[in-house]
């Protein structure tokens, strides 16, 4: 998607601001890491499925890096984060004889992050940025007929977090609640559904490693 260059170029200039930063904590520095996804969410406004929600939920994997750095027990810095989920859900639509289907796919964002070391091991945090991902809305008529429609959705992205240390594991384990918020937008079907807004939480566990 063309909106992952801008999100790796501000990543790119975060990490080579912070480059030159003394570690002074355990959670300071660079890293990178990968994580395990459950999702669920839904739709609103635009009229799209007969009662407005257009659910969706599916499990998916992510990729990050980020830098960290901070002043005494508290800790902060900027992170790239890019998923990939199954996140599906189908409906009738407002017609029941037909059926309205949503998918959400890659979502990526960019993320600012506040924490603070409540003991030197263990690392809670909350975090902010900017969101993107590809929606596919399809309506399926009586005859089976498909029609497709996809469009890059953007948004904010808002959760919280926690990071610790596991003795004998190289690396730190990390647990994420996110929640995805994309604005309104408009996808053109069997008809054009307008100001479909979608949203979705997103339950993460993965590790992470220093370089």
């Amino acid at each position: 998607m063309k909106y992952l260059g801008k999100l790796a170029a501000i990543t790119a200039i975060a990490l080579t601001s912070a480059a030159p930063l003394m570690a002074q904590s355990a959670f300071e520095g660079g890293y990178y890491g990968g994580s395990v996804d459950i999702t669920g969410g839904g739709t609103s406004e635009g009229g799209w499925t007969g009662d407005g929600s257009g659910d969706h939920s599916g499990v998916g994997i992510a990729g990050f890096v980020g830098y960290n750095f901070g002043s005494g027990p508290w800790v902060y810095g900027g992170e790239l984060n890019v998923g990939y989920s199954n996140a599906t859900g189908s409906e009738e639509c407002a017609n029941p004889t037909w059926v309205c289907q949503t998918e959400i796919g890659t979502q990526a964002s960019v993320r600012g992050r506040v924490g603070y070391t409540v003991d030197p091991n263990v690392l809670v945090y909350g975090f902010g940025g900017y969101a993107v991902a590809q929606a596919n809305l399809t309506t399926i008529d009586a005859g089976l007929v498909e029609y497709p429609g996809k469009a890059t959705v953007q948004g904010y992205v808002l959760g919280l977090g926690l990071e610790t240390a596991i003795q004998e594991m190289p690396g730190n384990l990390r647990v994420e609640l996110a929640h995805n918020q994309f604005g309104a937008t408009d996808f053109v079907n069997d008809t054009t559904y307008t100001g479909v807004e979608l949203s979705n939480f997103v339950i993460s566990v993965g590790m992470v490693f220093g370089f």
